[in-house]
């Protein structure tokens, strides 16, 4: 009997229980689908790590000899330490290639997808990463050449691999990977002279921090050491860190909302429904149903819908979204980010708990709103609720109070005595104008940064020439001098401070005179750098704690001494963060300004790069312009994605809201008909209270949508610096749409009103 109840009672709120199911089911399939996206790349990524062996420390410096790794390996707290050979090849079709030549394969090994295991005593083979390959139309059995240590090699394709280091991975001009032209390749050092030597060192180590290892390490290298890391300085693996924590964090941020917005409507329907059915529930009460009975009865009204919407969520998420994600940021064959193998479904413990906590909290929420109701008893029960008191709200004491309108003084009134619903309408559009402004403003800070700040701003060349490896100085200068152009030094750096042992890798830009380049200060103003500069970006004197007049321990890769100096200033760059000098400042400090960049505002034509062995790459403005434009074209998606699920919100929660609020008043609205009161004075009276509560939330929503648009920006890591602002125009645009919607569903309603049987509600009411 009870059961039929319910379903009765289903079929007479269809439009609030549907709500709830709508917002547990947005709330489960958006964190079940994002999170198992999460925990499938880091089950993916420790299982492609785990077979490729990958170290946790790198040794980087020249030199090294196969001795040398006897003695590291007799250091307490390493093992397995490898030598190997880095060379970065450019090929003649614009074509980059990171090169290593190996001499064990006991750890960061190569994995093989197609052809013969990789083996470091193969004098005559290559092998190629498998992305690259593909790109290039490459296959196992073909011929490929490459140049090193001034010689040209031709080498068989023995197979094609992935490996772990290479998870990201992008050439330092480019602003987003290139797979097409950028790859990576293993071969033996017995493809070179017998007397070449190491540059890197790999490890694997126990020590709770590779940075404890560094006297040791020392002892035994001296001088030729330049360089230690652990993963957290390798920013191929740095950045699907990043991602990792960005997504993490999503998946949690945004089904909060839906959650909180469904415990909150629970509430309001169930509030609705008890105080409706106060004459049944004495009327069970008086036929003997005990009250454990009854209370289970009416906790299903918020068990059922929460458990089909968390179940069909649990379902969904994982086997449809979590897919997609990794196809398109991660899976090694189509995404143009991250390169893992193949996804594995990964269904947490933590889904089911965070499901259960769902249904628990709309249970609680049940049983919150009936408690008081089903506690009365039977004889107090059958008899009609005591109407409120009607105590004066402060504004009626104003001396204003009387000339307000009928309209607007009802609906104040109504907003005062109607406590549950307001607070569920103000934190639907509370959480609604929150989540559309985050989701306009990062895309419009993402693109601002982009062009506003790095094309129109930063980018004062027309091209930028990428000088050959070891150029000489004289032959740079006589290119810059074709040109028109500045030459520019590009470097990776450690930083640290005096107070901090800890190091942080940055990256390193020295201009010549500055007088093409451009930096931004901390208020985005166009400025020159000086020669005598030695500037921070914003990102990297924030992790490191300093600020203009400090100094700060530097050293380039590649040397050994740490070098100090005082920082001139703070500068803003949305990408590449860390040092930005002039040349004066990086001499002074003990360094020989070498060139590996060249501005110019000039073309560059064809037959100059022709004519000039030493380019070895072009990049002009609309080939950045355009790998800008693919940029934000997946920034563009995720905020599409971010901006369905809000406008998703702002219709389910303002359609609650104008349910509740209409079945709450239909008594109210019939007397308010008989007495004159035409169906369009109607209308508009519910649609001021409806912009009333719209507006409140929409105003509280302006802190908590910056707050969250500063989280999901700061969840990018110290690799990215995008100012963070919500311009009048995004937030108009939140305020627009919301109360758009909000007028949208009142028309909804206005036709109810019209059909209101006046006789069948005021005969209900006696």
């Amino acid at each position: 009997m009870l059961f039929r109840k319910m379903l009765r009672d289903f079929r007479g709120h269809a439009g609030q229980f549907l709500s709830i199911i709508i917002l547990t089911f947005i709330a489960m399939s958006f964190f079940s689908g994002v999170a198992s996206e999460v925990e499938g790349v880091e089950a993916a990524r420790t299982r492609f790590e785990s077979e490729a062996e990958l170290g946790n420390g790198w040794i980087f410096g020249d030199d090294f000899t196969s001795g040398d790794l006897g003695k590291l390996n007799e250091i307490h707290g390493i093992s397995n330490a490898q030598g190997r050979r880095y060379e970065e090849i450019h090929g003649s079709d614009d074509t980059l290639l990171y090169l290593y030549f190996q001499h064990a394969d006991l750890i960061n090994r190569p994995l093989v997808l197609e052809g013969e295991a990789y083996d470091p005593e193969d004098s005559e083979g290559i092998w190629l990463s498998a992305r690259f390959a593909a790109e290039q139309g490459i296959h196992v059995g073909d011929d490929y050449s490459v140049s090193a240590e001034g010689k040209e090699l031709r080498l068989r394709v023995k197979g094609l691999i992935w490996q772990p280091e290479y998870e990201y991975y992008k050439n330092e001009v480019d602003l987003e990977p290139d797979y097409h032209d950028t790859g990576y390749a293993f071969a033996s050092m017995k493809v070179l002279s017998e007397e070449t030597a190491f540059n890197q060192i790999v490890f694997r180590s126990d020590a709770e921090k590779v940075s404890m290892l560094e006297k040791d390490i020392r002892s035994v290298l001296g001088d030729r050491y330049n360089v230690l890391l652990d993963r957290s300085g390798i920013t191929n693996l740095t950045m699907l860190d990043d991602e990792i924590r960005q997504h993490r964090m999503m998946s949690v941020m945004f089904p909060a909302f839906f959650a909180v917005i469904a415990i909150l409507t629970t509430v309001a329907t169930m509030s609705r429904i008890v105080d409706r059915q106060r004459t049944q529930i004495g009327t069970m009460k008086a036929l003997g149903l005990k009250e454990r009975k009854i209370y289970m009865h009416y906790l299903g009204y918020g068990l059922v819908p929460s458990l089909i919407g968390t179940l069909l969520g649990l379902i969904v998420g994982p086997v449809s979204l979590s897919p997609d994600l990794f196809a398109m940021k991660f899976y090694m064959d189509s995404s143009t980010e991250y390169m893992l193998p193949e996804f594995p479904l990964v269904i947490p413990w933590y889904f089911p708990v965070f499901g259960a906590l769902m249904v628990l909290a709309c249970v609680t929420a049940t049983w919150l709103s009936c408690r008081k109701i089903l506690a009365i008893r039977p004889a107090q029960a059958l008899r009609p609720a005591q109407p409120k008191s009607a105590k004066k709200m402060l504004l009626e004491r104003m001396y204003f109070w009387k000339k307000l309108s009928f309209t607007t003084r009802y609906n104040l009134r109504d907003v005062s005595r109607n406590k549950v619903r307001t607070l569920f309408g103000i934190a639907g559009t509370f959480s609604c104008m929150a989540l559309l402004l985050c989701a306009f403003a990062s895309r419009a800070d993402f693109k601002g940064a982009i062009e506003d700040l790095y094309v129109k701003k930063l980018m004062n060349n027309s091209a930028m020439i990428t000088l050959e490896k070891d150029t000489d100085i004289r032959e740079s200068e006589r290119l810059r001098d074709k040109v028109n152009g500045e030459l520019v030094m590009s470097d990776t750096v450690e930083l640290r401070t005096s107070e901090s042992a800890d190091r942080r890798t940055f990256h390193m830009n020295v201009y010549e005179d500055g007088r093409i380049c451009n930096v931004l200060d901390l208020d985005f103003r166009t400025s020159k750098i000086g020669s005598e500069d030695f500037t921070l970006t914003y990102k990297a004197a924030e992790s490191l704690g300093v600020s203009v007049g400090d100094t700060v321990e530097w050293h380039i890769y590649g040397s050994a001494g740490w070098k100090t100096s005082r920082v001139t200033a703070i500068t803003r760059a949305p990408f590449e963060q860390g040092i930005v000098a002039g040349r004066k400042a990086v001499e002074a400090a003990g360094y020989s300004f070498t060139p590996t960049r060249l501005l110019t505002q000039e073309d560059v034509t064809e037959a100059l790069k022709a004519e000039s062995p030493y380019i070895a790459d072009v990049t002009t403005r609309e080939g950045l312009s355009s790998a800008l434009d693919h940029y934000m074209e997946l920034v563009n998606m995720v905020m599409a994605f971010m901006l369905v699920f809000a406008l998703l919100l702002v219709f389910v929660v303002l359609y609650s809201l104008g349910l509740l609020s209409f079945e709450e008043r239909e008594k109210e609205i019939a007397t308010l008909k008989v007495l004159g009161l035409s169906s369009r004075s109607l209308g508009r009276l519910m649609l001021q209270q409806n912009i009333y509560v719209a507006l409140i939330g929409a105003l509280l929503g302006i802190p908590l949508g910056k707050m969250m648009l500063s989280a999901l920006v700061n969840s990018l890591g110290d690799s990215m610096d995008i100012p963070t602002k919500c311009s009048p125009g995004y937030i108009f645009l939140a305020f627009a749409i919301t109360f758009t919607v909000s007028v949208m569903i009142n028309q909804l309603f206005s036709g109810r009103i019209r059909k209101l049987n006046l006789v069948e509600e005021i005969k209900a009411a006696e």
